[in-house]
């Protein structure tokens, strides 16, 4: 056959070639995020180092360490090279390759040489206090297992072979991504923290003093009271307060007369019956700045203190009547555990300051009427300590259930959407946090103190180790629970305390 006629040789070989180097591509792609998902699972600390990566991204190094890292990845290179000659030459080649990485370390120790004081000591001081970076995490995650992966998986060139990885991986995917068909518990903020007419309105009185508001970050409260070596007390300590107010009473009363703006903005909460919480499902929503209360609680109850010493006891009650109701109307439509604490707070101050007015000065009968009917505000007993624990599972249940990963963390949306139903199931992780909450919740009204740190210790214990599957659901769960022993503890005992002012003016 002549040459010109010969047909032209077939192009499938070439496509086939490129085919099987782009599904290897991709089958070393999923395989090295299941193993980074499996190392994570197995190392330990993992859960806190992403946690950290999450809030605050990439670990950030100091620069005199940058020659520092720049020497070990060149180091590490040329004794790949080295070490990849030996093994493709055998022996012929040892003398050349030894002389060679002898070169590469004598420079290095000529760099270290240069420039010891600013990469050696900052670098060993570094891993001193850090022995399992957060740059080591990364670098073995981003660049160690991958590159072993992706040399396993490049030995796969026969299409059965590559098949079977790709049954494996989709199979691990689908295991990951299945999520439970629904939320067990779904309880909104709105169901938690109903509106009502006047919600918004006294809800926007509020914020003026948010965190994030011009008022509540300008806010500088007056500090006379706390200059010197003098350590500020309180009425819980009856006889150090009266020696206390009584060496501070100018103090007391200018600092009183900076905090005006500030006790005219508590009169007008107070105006409203309820105060309402509009608060989003968000991470970044407004919340109260707590200074402003705490300046103008301590404050009051000074004023307070004196005006009992001053034998004016009917004045003292009127002067705390403010605090204690705000703190009462703040409680039951809390939508933040920050502002239930708050309220704590406050009403603690006011109830502990009431019963030394009592102590200390004639109170009038309709006075103290007035109070007691200030304490049967806002919400108690069972019923609260159930609301309290409810505010942070509500959020998750609102927030984390019915969104993506990528939604929940702000950075790096689309990328974290995209790999998010591997990582973390919404449902399920919401369904967790609802059934630990319960259980608090049965333990915080019988008070059962031991039994309810055991079990959050545990629940926290679980989480800092959370597993192959929902990895970042369990991470986000050990992340956002607060320590509720203490809030739990903090809450009966001023409740208590409440109850034992209400019954003395009762008995009364």
């Amino acid at each position: 056959m002549n040459p010109a006629e010969q047909p032209a040789p077939s192009a499938l070989p070439a496509w086939n070639t490129l085919l099987r180097v782009v599904a290897r591509v991709v089958l070393a792609l999923g395989a090295s995020f299941l193993v980074d998902l499996g190392a994570l699972a197995l190392l330990p600390h993992s859960a806190s180092f992403v946690t950290r990566l999450m809030q605050s991204g990439l670990p950030k190094v100091p620069g005199n360490l940058g020659p520092a890292a720049a020497l070990f990845a060149f180091t590490v290179l040329a004794c790949a090279l080295f070490g990849w000659r030996l093994w493709a030459q055998r022996s012929r080649s040892l003398v050349y390759a030894g002389l060679m990485l002898a070169a590469v370390l004598v420079a290095d120790l000529a760099v270290l040489s240069r420039f010891y004081a600013d990469i050696v000591d900052p670098l060993a001081a570094y891993l001193s206090f850090n022995p399992l970076t957060d740059l080591g995490y990364l670098f073995g995650l981003v660049v160690v297992l991958p590159v072993m992966v992706t040399i396993v998986v490049w030995r796969l060139r026969s299409w059965p072979r590559i098949a079977a990885g790709y049954v494996v991986i989709v199979s691990l995917l689908a295991y990951l991504a299945v999520d439970d068909p629904r939320l067990v518990a779904p309880v909104s903020l709105e169901q938690l923290s109903p509106g009502f007419p006047e919600a918004e309105a006294s809800f926007n009185v509020l914020m003026r003093y948010g965190r994030y508001h011009p008022l509540g970050k300008g806010f500088k409260a007056p500090d006379r009271i706390f200059s010197g070596t003098d350590r500020f007390v309180d009425a819980s300590k009856p006889a150090e307060w009266t020696a206390w107010l009584t060496r501070h009473r100018e103090a007391v009363e200018a600092d009183w007369a900076d905090l005006a703006p500030v006790r005219a903005w508590i009169e007008e909460l107070n105006r409203s019956d309820r105060i309402g919480d509009l608060t989003p499902a968000r991470l970044d929503a407004e919340v109260i700045a707590f200074s402003p209360f705490r300046s103008y609680g301590q404050h009051a109850c000074a004023i307070a203190g004196l005006q009992a010493l001053a034998g004016r006891g009917d004045d003292a009650i009127a002067t705390l009547l403010p605090l204690l109701q705000v703190s009462l109307k703040l409680e039951p439509s809390s939508r933040t555990l920050v502002r239930a604490m708050v309220a704590r707070v406050l009403q603690k101050l006011a109830v502990t300051t009431s019963g030394f007015v009592l102590d200390h000065a004639v109170v009038s009968p309709a006075m103290r009427a007035r109070l007691a009917t200030a304490l049967t505000l806002g919400i108690s007993g069972e019923a609260g300590v159930r609301h309290l624990l409810a505010i942070e599972c509500t959020f998750i249940t609102e927030k984390a259930g019915e969104q993506g990963l990528g939604d929940l963390v702000a950075s790096q949306r689309h990328l974290l959407n995209l790999v998010g139903p591997f990582l973390y199931n919404r449902h399920r992780t919401a369904n967790l946090y609802a059934a630990h909450t319960a259980d608090l919740q049965a333990l915080a009204a019988r008070r059962d103190m031991t039994a309810l740190v055991r079990a959050q210790s545990a629940y926290l214990a679980d989480k800092a180790a959370p597993g192959f599957k929902n990895y970042l659901g369990k991470c986000l769960l050990g992340f956002v629970m607060p320590s509720y022993g203490k809030v739990v503890e903090t809450y009966w005992s001023v409740d208590d305390a409440r109850a034992a002012l209400l019954a003395r003016l009762t008995k009364a």
